[in-house]
């Protein structure tokens, strides 16, 4: 048997000589590990953030962010406020009050818990759980320095209002005051 060279026909592309690349896979779901997830909703593709973006944003939210520095909670001791602020008195010392607590906060560097247009830390993380921690404390320590006529007030003007951690009810101070 002779072997005939085969000729080409035209407009034929030869056979590949190797295999094609494999399908890359999508990226993970973004809210998870990528194993054993559900494939993303949406068909679009996703952008990728360019690394010293994503550094800069990560940078950011650690910095602004109320968890930033926090210190021991077993090391905070918060004093009393000497005036409370009370109903009645037209508020005239809430400057006083405001100034007295924007310093002890300060001092022990607890002032990012009062700011509620910083990020929280997230509940699930070491950092979380001492936020938690110190945002509570702080709550009590501003209710203790109010007061009862006027913790009464914020509590049935806020009503349905979560005021379990110390930013969102010293916003409701500040509210009810009339200096928000």
């Amino acid at each position: 048997m002779s072997s005939k060279p085969q000729k080409k026909k035209p407009g034929r592309a030869p056979p590949p000589t190797h295999s094609p690349p494999p399908p890359q896979s999508p990226p993970p779901h973004p809210e998870g590990s990528g194993e054993g997830e559900p494939p993303c909703a949406s068909t679009r593709p996703r952008k990728r953030i360019p690394a010293a973006l994503a550094d800069s944003i990560s940078l950011r939210i650690s910095i602004e962010g109320q968890g930033h520095e926090l210190p021991d909670p077993r090391t905070v001791h918060l004093p009393k406020i000497d005036q409370a602020l009370k109903l009645g008195h037209g508020y005239g010392n809430f400057n006083k009050w405001l100034e007295n607590v924007h310093k002890t906060l300060t001092t022990a560097k607890l002032q990012n818990l009062v700011s509620v247009g910083l990020l929280r830390p997230p509940v699930l993380s070491k950092l979380g759980e001492e936020w938690e921690q110190l945002s509570k404390m702080v709550k009590a320590w501003l209710e203790r320095s109010l007061g009862p006529e006027l913790r009464q007030k914020i509590i049935d003007e806020n009503d349905g209002l979560d005021l379990t951690y110390a930013d969102i009810y010293y916003e409701a101070i500040r509210r009810s005051v009339g200096q928000g």
